[in-house]
């Protein structure tokens, strides 16, 4: 669930850019900034509050 999120809310293209990565061994935790414009951290935060705010509707 939070890499489809991170791909309907930031870039639908991160599954397919981080496959890549992966394959070449070129896998880091900063690609998450380069690609969706945030931290892996702030990210996993703010889909936390998005799940949250969810289940609050």
């Amino acid at each position: 669930m939070f890499l489809a999120w991170i791909e309907a809310t930031h870039d639908q293209e991160i599954v397919r850019k981080l496959n890549e990565a992966l394959r070449r061994s070129q896998y880091r935790y900063e690609l998450f900034r380069q690609y969706a414009g945030k931290s892996l951290d702030r990210l996993w935060a703010d889909f936390l509050e998005s799940e949250a705010a969810r289940g609050r509707s």
